[in-house]
This record gives C-alpha cells, sequence and structure tokens, in this order.
C-alpha cells in the first residue's frame, strides 16, 4: 500500500494500523 494510503472504511491513516500478525499476538494473549 502506498504511504498515504487511508482506510477506505474509517479513514485512518496507514500508520494507524498494525501488520496483522501483532494484533493477532495482542489479542490471543
Amino acid at each position: 500500500l502506498p504511504e498515504d494510503w487511508r482506510c477506505p472504511v474509517c479513514g485512518a491513516s496507514k500508520k494507524a494500523f498494525r501488520p496483522m500478525q501483532e494484533v493477532e499476538k495482542e489479542s490471543s494473549s
């Protein structure tokens, strides 16, 4: 994704998101 990409649903910038693997690790603990 381009650095200036924004979520089409919530409008959050790419930097507001983390890689899916990190999110899964946090939610499982």
